[in-house]
């Protein structure tokens, strides 16, 4: 069993609001697992292990908005598009072309209003 010490340092700058947004899904598998529990086929690929984490860092690169969206929703995205993928690459593609969809849709976005 591997063990991965990890910690997160934000350094905010001369702008106004901090910007940029992080997630650390320490239980990703269990997420993935969940939605393969949901899949109306048995998945085409499983990669994963116990020991499977999700990091992601996401700029804010002058508005907060997207990047609060990807951590919020990045993550599950992926973990549904695992069960119809040929391999984890694809399943993040995938993961990141539905988020680009949802994310056009203004109505599901649901982030904080940062004035």
């Amino acid at each position: 069993r591997v063990r991965i010490r990890h910690g997160v340092h934000q350094d905010q700058g001369r702008r106004r609001v901090m910007e940029d947004f992080h997630i650390i899904e320490q239980q990703f598998t269990d997420l993935v697992a969940r939605e393969i529990q949901s899949a109306s086929e048995p998945p085409v690929y499983f990669p994963l292990t116990r020991s499977s984490l999700y990091f992601g860092l996401f700029d804010g690169h002058a508005g907060a908005a997207a990047a609060e969206f990807c951590q919020q929703n990045l993550h599950r995205n992926i973990a549904r598009s695992i069960p119809v993928s040929a391999d984890i690459g694809e399943a993040m593609i995938k993961g990141w072309v539905n988020g680009l969809a949802m994310l056009a849709d203004a109505k599901t976005v649901k982030v904080r209003a940062y004035r």
